[in-house]
């Protein structure tokens, strides 16, 4: 899940801090839940996929 998260942003160029910006988020919470030693919660997860327009599952991984 954090690697998605982070390739997600990466593909769409975004920085941590531009979407740190975008879900309100701190920056460093960000590069937590990307390097894996933070776990996000559903409603973080949510704000997430939200605001890089893509879907829950993709972001934990589910594949089709």
């Amino acid at each position: 899940m954090s690697l998605a998260i982070k390739e997600i942003r990466k593909k769409k160029q975004i920085t941590q801090k531009q979407l740190a910006e975008i879900t309100r988020l701190s920056q460093s919470y960000l590069s937590q839940i990307e390097s894996g030693s933070r776990q996000p919660t559903l409603k973080t997860l949510c704000v997430l996929a939200d605001s890089l327009n893509v879907s829950l599952s993709l972001i934990l991984g589910e594949r089709r």
